[in-house]
């Protein structure tokens, strides 16, 4: 294994922290905004938003875990099917939300159309465009695991290049 410098370590375990930061700052921006567009809460919500938190609460694990290995494959993939869960988890809860507000009779259907538009364009392209980046991630991932490790010169190899007679220039055709 390569000794990393101190600097080097620190660096990369602040690098994974504030991905992670970001991540969940993104999560609890989107998780506040999307709550405010809540009237009636019900036992479905409250099971998705359980289920989102439960999941977002295992990206310190994560991130510690793949910081603390230097970045391994396997660590690394665990982390980005973490997210793949996260967000799984969080569209879940926007289209229970949505289900709601569909039959939520309390606004005029114009301030219902107005809400439903809101919720409608901030999950529509972010959730394909969320579960295809992840996807390429949790591929890329898996590939670094499979991938061939660079290793030293085959001992078998070694030997046959030493048993092979020296080289010797090619024989001129006669012409």
């Amino acid at each position: 294994m390569v000794r990393r410098s101190a600097t080097c370590w620190v660096a990369s375990a602040v690098a994974a922290y504030l991905v992670s930061f970001v991540g969940v700052g993104t999560y609890w921006n989107n998780h506040h905004h999307l709550l405010k567009l809540v009237r009636h809460v019900d036992g479905r919500m409250l099971w998705a938003n359980l289920a989102f938190l439960f999941v977002l609460s295992f990206f310190p694990l994560a991130t510690d875990w793949m910081q603390k290995t230097s970045f391994a494959p396997l660590p690394t993939t665990c982390y980005v099917v973490l997210n793949m869960l996260v967000s799984l988890t969080y569209m879940n809860l926007e289209r229970v939300i949505r289900h709601a507000m569909g039959r939520d009779c309390g606004a005029t259907p114009k301030e219902e159309l107005a809400r439903r538009a809101v919720v409608e364009k901030r999950s529509l392209l972010k959730e394909r465009l969320t579960l295809v980046f992840e996807l390429v991630g949790l591929v890329g991932a898996g590939a670094a695991q499979v991938a061939p490790r660079p290793r030293g010169a085959d001992r078998r190899i070694c030997l046959l290049d030493r048993a092979r007679p020296a080289h010797r220039a090619p024989a001129r055709l006669p012409g």
